[in-house]
């Protein structure tokens, strides 16, 4: 059975995961976001894919149906992450993130 974009265990990895279906988790990744300004974060818009940004990024800023980010000081922790969960990883056509 294929894993989703979604947490299913601790990682041993850095990461930290914002449901944003979840109260006042935009805000609590708006508040990562400003504390780590050279880091990297996962948008998950369904279950199998997700988008690798800088941080800065505005492209996903402009995506309401993203319902899950997952961010990490590094983008290799996040590359990690989405291989263990089975999750398909896409670079950003804006940001140009790797």
């Amino acid at each position: 059975m294929k894993s989703s974009c979604r947490r299913t265990a601790q990682s041993a990895t850095p990461i930290d995961i914002f449901d944003l279906t979840a109260q006042g988790a935009s805000s609590r990744f708006k508040q990562w976001r400003d504390e780590h300004p050279e880091s990297f974060f996962l948008s998950c818009r369904d279950n199998n894919v997700a988008h690798l940004h800088r941080i800065n990024c505005v492209d996903d800023q402009l995506a309401p149906s993203v319902r899950l980010k997952v961010c990490a000081t590094h983008s290799k922790e996040l590359r990690q992450w989405a291989a263990r969960q089975g999750v398909l990883l896409l670079p950003c056509t804006a940001c140009k993130a790797q």
